[in-house]
């Protein structure tokens, strides 16, 4: 009885870690196919992800530097959509304004991140999609937030069929 107790508290943390916290909650409200370029609010300085061995609130590792902007850039450039510095009028109509916010994140064995992003009309301001997405990762805290951000606009383009 003694043995069967420890391999049922090993199963059960093998198969809490298979379960995909990657879960995304996604609205489109418009038609993604209207817009050519898109301008990404500044999300501030780079994002430090650490790793390492926490003590107390102190966290000894290393660090790595991701900015959300630019890999949401990334991921619109390969889209083919034009990334540009500034909404011009003439422009405004094929335009989107892209948000990202960071909603949570947490600082345990394996690097969780939840993030929003929201695609707005820059015309009208009215939402095109919005999505919030986690991302994990067992090596990083910066691996988490990419993976957040991916899920996050993969889960837009993939409901709006792009």
């Amino acid at each position: 009885m003694k043995k069967i107790i420890p391999l049922v508290f090993l199963a059960a943390l093998f198969i809490s870690c298979g379960v995909s916290k990657e879960m995304a909650r996604v609205k489109v409200a418009g038609d993604l196919s209207n817009y050519t370029h898109a301008y990404i609010m500044p999300t501030g300085s780079a994002s430090t992800a650490t790793t390492g061995v926490a003590v107390g609130m102190v966290y000894t590792g290393t660090t790595a530097a991701s900015n959300p902007s630019d890999i949401i850039c990334g991921y619109l450039m390969k889209k083919g959509y034009t990334i540009v510095p500034q909404i011009k009028p003439e422009q405004a109509k094929n335009t989107m304004i892209v948000t990202y916010g960071q909603v949570s994140s947490s600082m345990d064995w394996s690097a969780e991140h939840t993030c929003m992003i929201q695609l707005l009309d820059a015309e009208s301001q009215e939402l095109i999609a919005y999505c919030e997405a986690n991302g994990t990762s067992a090596k990083s805290m910066k691996d988490a937030l990419q993976r957040a951000i991916y899920n996050a606009l993969n889960s837009i383009f993939k409901v709006a069929h792009l």
